[in-house]
């Protein structure tokens, strides 16, 4: 047995193409971006409807 295969992933499975790899990373930023400003949106609401509920 190998030693790539008991401790993980070879270096062979990275990519080598570096405009490859930024693409994944701002795609990665753009989507983590976008689940904040959701759940801020949502927490948002959450409070508003809290609020005038009259039980905050």
């Amino acid at each position: 047995m190998s030693l790539s295969l008991i401790l993980g992933a070879d270096n062979g499975v990275r990519t080598r193409d570096t405009k490859l790899g930024k693409l994944v990373l701002y795609q990665l930023s753009y989507v983590r971006n976008e689940l904040i400003l959701q759940y801020t949106n949502f927490f948002k609401l959450v409070k508003l409807s809290v609020l005038r509920s009259g039980k905050g």
